[in-house]
């Protein structure tokens, strides 16, 4: 009996450590995405840079996603030996402007991630790049 009671016991405990320990919804960062995306997209489609077209802006969890979409290529046309340093640009790209866009860095300052999503003429995914807080003390992200 002693045993079943120290098993229900041991078996409460973890459920309240559990649940005490998740994180809780964070409303503030919620209401922060989304007024900055609504924001953001009463003013897209836009042109990006070099032909490139900031579609639109949405939000997954504490991710602020923008899609920017290159209009005249399939993904399946680029070539493979140049979307590494494509990449690279545009990482160190999203990290500048994103430690030094006023709204962006609210949402970093806040806990948000903000991630560029290239997609093709097709809305297929190229690649994404993202910033986040800690990315900010890195000296290349000064303007």
């Amino acid at each position: 009996m002693n045993k079943q009671r120290l098993l229900l016991t041991s078996a409460l405990l973890a459920i309240a450590l559990a649940a005490c320990s998740a994180a809780p919804e964070n409303p503030t960062l919620a209401k922060l995405l989304k007024d900055t995306a609504a924001s953001m997209n009463a003013q897209l489609p836009k042109p990006y840079v070099d032909g490139l077209v900031q579609e639109s802006v949405r939000v997954d969890d504490s991710k602020f996603i923008i899609d920017i979409r290159i209009p005249d290529v399939r993904i399946g046309a680029f070539d493979p030996k140049k979307l590494p340093a494509i990449h690279r640009q545009e990482q160190q790209d999203v990290i500048k402007h994103a430690c030094n866009d006023k709204s962006e860095l609210a949402l970093l300052d806040a806990g948000a991630t903000v991630v560029r999503h290239f997609i093709d003429q097709d809305r297929q995914a190229i690649f994404d790049v993202a910033a986040v807080k800690s990315d900010c003390s890195d000296p290349a992200a000064a303007p």
